[in-house]
């Protein structure tokens, strides 16, 4: 898989991963990963595991390293620059692949909020999902997302959430996705931790199936 490098809106240079397939019929996929401060990048197992379903489905994957993490230089920002990040691979998907093509947005935990944060305000993206999503208080090193910014948030919106993450209660990702703008759909995960790493074709189907409907603009 090819290693790229790009820099974020402020110059700071960022590494990623960039996969096309052979029949590229799909959209434009950029995934945002877990708390770098806790171990997370790119390589964190559920980000090239989605890359290679959506891949094989026909999108144009990139994942990358925020700041800080990986081969990435800089340092972490507590959400705020890696914003600017998320920006900077969009960027450079949309600068190596077709016009035209619909943009998913998505990432893991902190790559959930980060992603989700700067979606809000980016009318480029065309969808957008979070697994894991971490809707809390008291946590001071990931960008907050109010329920008020959801409510005119009329892109489509897919949260996959365990049953039995130990991060954030599922009763406060009902919450949000009540009050969210519609298309906005919660897949719940039976059983399923924060990692789901053995839940891996439940989350695989759900994110899938979403990102074809993307496709299909029926999502």
């Amino acid at each position: 898989m090819p290693q790229v490098r790009f820099p974020s809106r402020d110059g700071t240079s960022l590494c990623g991963r960039l996969t096309t397939p052979a029949s590229p019929n799909g959209g434009l996929a950029v995934l945002c990963h877990p708390h770098p401060e806790h171990g997370g990048s790119m390589d964190a197992w559920m980000l090239p595991f989605l890359q290679r379903l959506l891949v094989e489905d026909g999108w144009i994957g990139l994942r990358f390293d925020f700041r800080g993490a990986g081969a990435s230089d800089g340092s972490f920002d507590r959400g705020r620059s890696e914003q600017g990040d998320v920006a900077a691979a969009i960027d450079h998907l949309r600068g190596e692949a077709p016009a035209g093509r619909p943009l998913l947005l998505g990432g893991w935990s902190f790559g959930a909020a980060v992603s989700l944060q700067h979606a809000l305000s980016d009318d480029r993206v065309d969808a957008w999902f979070g697994v894991g999503f971490p809707h809390r208080t008291g946590m001071d090193d990931v960008p907050a997302t109010s329920e008020a910014s959801l409510h005119d948030w009329d892109v489509p919106k897919l949260f996959v959430h365990g049953s039995d993450d130990q991060f954030t209660d599922l009763e406060r990702i009902e919450g949000l996705v009540e009050v969210a703008a519609d298309p906005v759909e919660l897949v719940t995960i039976d059983g399923g931790d924060h990692y789901l790493a053995d839940r891996r074709d439940e989350l695989g189907d759900a994110v899938r199936s979403f990102a074809r409907r993307v496709l299909q603009g029926g999502a």
